[in-house]
């Protein structure tokens, strides 16, 4: 790739880093709690703590990632100019989906590591890194900037794919798959209302997008019953504390 491309691909992957700094932000404060469930050899709990993990990780990152997608054009428009915006928002929705795959495995990781299990963190690390070069090599010259952001997903989905692996030799994860249908409805209806707001121009999209489709989704979600009981009964709380005498 030439000085142009890179540049392209640098601003691209910019926005779509946006979903990771919304899934590191919470690996601080669970390790030392997965830790010592799993010292303790606190199977059970362990066990709950990612069922509950994919629940929300399903409710917050489905949509996040789409939403990204959908706002990708007018965040490159406002970063670089019409002609960056133009070639980097085709490998955005390649690399959010690579994104949210190490959101998967930064939490598995965890679950690793507290097992003791370094080695094969490291292991996992240095071949990836060794794919993702001979992938490049191989991907670039034949499709460019797409085949470098396909590329990095690929290594990603099989990194994240081994620490499942490696994290379930020793535990069973049970994934709630209603809860993730249920966040896939609402984030289709989501974009489905998004779309229908592309008459707008780049910039009232950029302002207009993620309140519209915060407000779509969560009523959709709420509408099914798709929403954690923490929520509903924050929610709840917030709706009785309200006076509505006159």
């Amino acid at each position: 790739m030439g000085p142009v491309a890179v540049g392209v691909y640098a601003v691209a992957y910019g926005v779509a880093a946006i979903l990771n700094q919304s899934t590191t932000i919470m690996n601080s404060t669970l390790y030392p709690r997965l830790s010592a469930d799993w010292e303790k050899e606190k199977f059970d709990e362990v066990k709950t703590f990612y069922a509950s993990f994919f629940g929300w990780y399903s409710i917050l990152v489905i949509p996040a990632a789409v939403g990204i997608v959908m706002t990708g054009r007018p965040i490159l428009r406002l970063l670089s100019t019409a002609t960056t915006a133009q070639r980097g928002v085709v490998v955005i929705p390649i690399l959010v989906l690579g994104f949210a795959f190490r959101g998967m495995e930064d939490v598995f990781v965890l679950g690793v590591s507290a097992s003791e299990r370094t080695r094969e963190i490291g292991g996992v690390t240095l071949a990836g890194a060794i794919l993702n070069v001979i992938f490049n090599l191989i991907l670039i010259p034949i499709i460019g900037l797409v085949g470098a952001a396909i590329a990095t997903a690929t290594v990603q989905f099989l990194k994240t794919a081994v620490m499942y692996r490696l994290l379930t030799h020793k535990i069973e994860l049970a994934i709630p798959y209603r809860q993730v249908l249920k966040a896939g409805v609402a984030t289709t209806v989501m974009a489905g209302g998004l779309y229908l707001l592309n008459w707008l121009s780049w910039i009232q999209q950029l302002f207009v997008f993620p309140p519209a489709g915060i407000f779509i989704y969560f009523t959709v979600l709420a509408s099914i019953d798709g929403l954690p009981e923490p929520i509903e009964v924050i929610l709840s709380k917030k709706i009785d504390s309200i006076d509505i005498s006159l």
